[in-house]
């Protein structure tokens, strides 16, 4: 499960003496991971079939096709996310581009897209109890382009928006 998997390659790190922001890992690995958080966000977005294609393009991203069935990744890009920013932003992502095939709402804008993209993914964080610092540190590092971006929200914005989906997740996982 990905959950678990996320917190044997913190625990891993921690015991190898790594700097937990530093992960040494393959391809495989990698892939491995992504693909189980997917598995996990479509189980419980109830998205079937979920279909994903990894490539190693000069796309550095992940997406999510709206109200679809399709995510795609550069398996370069995710790579060197995990590595530098640790397993729990790679569930982050997979949880968030999931958000976006369960997202079968009209008339919204691509800000409000992202918003409930986001709010999915900290409410799955939340659910498996998982740490939401690494998605945080992502946002603010990696996802951050101010109010310039046309697609994304500011990662203040979208930061307060999965920690309201974190916490309806530690509700639900604590059954309140």
């Amino acid at each position: 499960m990905c959950a678990e998997r996320v917190a044997w390659a913190s625990r891993l790190a921690d015991h190898r003496g790594m700097n937990t922001s530093r992960y040494a890992v393959g391809w495989t690995e990698t892939s491995a991971l992504f693909r189980e958080c997917l598995a996990v966000a479509a189980d419980d977005l109830h998205v079937s079939p979920l279909r994903y294609y990894e490539h190693l393009g000069r796309e550095e991203n992940a997406g999510g096709e709206l109200c679809g069935t399709l995510v795609i990744a550069n398996l370069r890009w995710l790579r060197e996310t995990l590595r530098r920013f640790g397993p729990g932003a790679l569930a982050f992502i997979a949880f968030h581009e999931v958000g976006h095939v369960a997202d079968c709402s009209n008339g919204r804008d691509d800000w409000e897209r992202e918003m409930i993209a986001d709010w999915q993914a900290g409410r799955l964080l939340g659910l498996l109890g998982q740490d939401i610092a690494p998605a945080f540190t992502w946002l603010l590092t990696e996802a951050d382009c101010g109010s310039r971006c046309t697609t994304h929200p500011p990662a203040t914005t979208r930061m307060g928006v999965v920690k309201e989906g974190y916490y309806r997740g530690v509700v639900q996982r604590l059954g309140w």
